[in-house]
């Protein structure tokens, strides 16, 4: 761990460090006496001096990450169903049950 000395900010491409004044500063790589991670510090080619001062070097390049897509097999296709409708009520079954609700409907009005 490092402690900063001062504000270091990261250019809008994250390809360089650069002080508080500077024009191209975009974002906070790290505040005045906070600390930063051993990896982040070589990744951005910073390291303190003898007085505990940060000295910026170059910026490393970051290694190209591996590409984790897989392709899926051959035989998993997708099969779509064959009846489209969301429910498995036919209106015929629709037709039934509607009937059969108005004649329960009907005796319970007789019966209350």
């Amino acid at each position: 761990m490092i402690m900063s000395d001062r504000n270091l900010y990261l250019t809008a491409d994250r390809s360089r460090v650069v002080e508080e004044n500077d024009t191209d500063q975009r974002s906070l790589l790290v505040g005045k006496g906070c600390e930063l991670d051993g990896p982040t510090a070589e990744r951005y080619g910073i390291e303190a001096d003898e007085d505990g001062r940060l000295v910026v070097g170059e910026v490393k390049e970051a290694e190209p990450e591996e590409d984790k897509q897989v392709d899926a097999p051959e035989n998993k296709q997708i099969v779509q169903p064959e009846n489209k409708r969301k429910s498995g009520w036919t209106p015929e079954r629709r037709a039934a049950a509607s009937a059969t609700m108005k004649k329960r409907n009907a005796e319970r009005k007789r019966e209350g």
